[in-house]
């Protein structure tokens, strides 16, 4: 995947996670907002952060609903500067990826949650 296709691919997770709480945000990608995932895809991989804003979206555990707004300060921490804040990047992170392995998806298994056993007539 090329550079320019990964910045538009987490600029648009990031809009879909601001749409989640009823924000906005500009459709096009700022050359300032450019710089910042530049500077956070040369720590980190571009998939790990697409699977931050993910988990900021959906996730229901107390950081996710705490970053969108669900504190004792009704206020959204997921505009672009603190989502994308260095000091705190990693920690979003690891958070998102720990959350990303307790939540498998059995899709692409087979599982058979029970067994009819001895059905002869």
């Amino acid at each position: 995947m090329t550079e320019t296709t990964m910045i538009t691919k987490i600029y648009s997770e990031w809009l879909s996670l601001r749409r989640r709480i009823g924000k906005t945000g500009s459709q096009t990608v700022s050359e300032n907002r450019k710089r910042i995932i530049l500077r956070a895809l040369a720590l980190h991989e571009g998939e790990d952060i697409v699977l931050l804003m993910r988990y900021l979206r959906v996730s229901n555990d107390y950081y996710a609903t705490f970053m969108r707004g669900q504190n004792y300060r009704n206020r959204d921490y997921t505009d672009f500067i603190s989502i994308f804040r260095p000091t705190m990047l990693e920690d979003k992170i690891e958070k998102a990826l720990n959350w990303d392995s307790k939540n498998v998806s059995y899709k692409e298994e087979v599982f058979f949650p029970f067994q009819i056993v001895g059905g002869g007539r």
